[in-house]
């Protein structure tokens, strides 16, 4: 299954994650074909996130829209070209708009939407795996799961 992309949603040129640098429009992360996370351009970063928010934790949920929080227990913050993305006290992203195209995210705890992703500005730990300083280039995503 391959997720269609939101509509409004442009790739970025760069997008630094914890480190990590992907180029030519590629994503974090996927999960059976879907994006859970897409960072896209803005003069702030335009986010979708989704979550596993139901009991079964077997269907992807939006929990943020065009960088709107679409769940009561997810806050959205932005500041100039920046945008911080909170689960209760836990920063689940925080990223910042160094020009229109280019993205760079400092910290991702996505675990309180059910992931095992988490990162700051020197390592991204997936499941059991740590990335550091690796690149990308093309479309796709840095790490894929199914």
């Amino acid at each position: 299954m391959r997720s269609t992309l939101p509509e409004g949603f442009q790739p970025l040129k760069k997008l630094m994650v914890c480190s990590n640098t992907i180029t030519g429009g590629g994503q974090l992360l996927t999960i059976k074909g879907d994006f859970p996370l897409l960072i896209g351009k803005g003069k702030s970063p335009t986010v979708w996130l989704k979550g596993l928010v139901d009991s079964q934790h077997d269907d992807l949920t939006y929990v943020v829209e065009h960088s709107e929080s679409v769940n009561p227990a997810i806050k959205v913050k932005m500041k100039n070209n920046k945008i911080t993305i909170l689960a209760g006290s836990t920063v689940v992203l925080s990223a910042k708009a160094t020009s229109t195209d280019v993205v760079n995210v400092d910290q991702v705890d996505l675990r309180p939407i059910g992931f095992s992703v988490y990162g700051d500005r020197s390592k991204l730990v997936v499941g059991g795996g740590t990335f550091s300083n690796n690149s990308m280039a093309g479309g796709g995503s840095l790490i894929a799961f199914g």
